[in-house]
């Protein structure tokens, strides 16, 4: 019972304030990038000589290169967005990960086996909890908390098996553009590069907030499992 209370009154609300940060903090910080641009525009416009050799300066193409100033500041910006949404949702798995592992280690693990290294991973954690009753692949979270586990994996290292195991299951996460047909479709994508750029994967803001309940929602299965134990013992 001490373990389903700690996850109700701190694991959740810590997913909570983690999540809010995203949506209340940073991405707002994020609303004003086309005004910047524009700002940048006109400064390059007024100002060539930051930019340019004057000594080769054609006036005719200011407005051209004003223009590509504010273009290359507002892609940046939009990409840097995308970054702070994958690490973010990167961090909510790995956020989780810890969590778990606090559970386990301070539950589950013997006096000898709290400090041996080789036992602190999700998956020993996982086999662990298999022992005393509770099969975590049997929760309803389980699915998308596992396509998180993928996501992580590859903002972190880029191309690798689980970013091919991501996009054999979630091909929209790798295009800009989701629509039905790249939903449905077999087609090949191509390589993970630079996801840490604003490049190769695309988690929304939609998505985070769908990762953060399947999160809380792993959770508030387990409080129910931990629960069931207890009445069964």
């Amino acid at each position: 019972m001490y373990w389903a209370y700690q996850i109700k009154v701190d694991f959740i609300p810590g997913i909570d304030f983690f999540s809010r940060c995203l949506e209340e903090k940073i991405v707002p910080a994020f609303d004003s990038i086309e005004n910047e641009a524009d700002a940048v525009e006109r400064e390059a416009f007024e100002n060539p000589s930051d930019y340019i050799d004057l000594e080769n300066y054609d006036p005719a193409d200011a407005a051209e290169n004003a223009f590509e100033r504010g273009l290359e500041y507002y892609q940046w910006m939009k990409g840097t967005l995308q970054v702070v949404i994958n690490l973010f949702t990167a961090g909510l798995y790995h956020l989780l990960e810890q969590q778990l592992l606090l559970f386990y280690r301070q539950e589950l693990l013997s006096i000898d086996e709290k400090n041996n290294m080789s036992l602190l991973e999700f998956n020993k954690a996982k086999s662990r909890l298999l022992t005393h009753g509770i099969n975590i692949e049997n929760f309803e979270s389980w699915l998308k908390i596992d396509e998180l586990r993928l996501v992580a994996n590859t903002v972190k290292h880029a191309d690798g098996s689980s970013a091919q195991n991501l996009q054999s299951r979630r091909p929209d996460l790798f295009s800009r553009s989701v629509t039905t047909s790249i939903m449905n479709s077999n087609i090949t994508l191509g390589p993970v590069f630079t996801p840490l750029t604003g490049d190769s994967v695309y988690i929304t803001q939609s998505e985070f907030k769908k990762y953060v309940s399947s999160v809380k929602k792993f959770w508030k299965e387990m409080c129910v499992a931990l629960e069931e134990q207890i009445d069964t013992d």
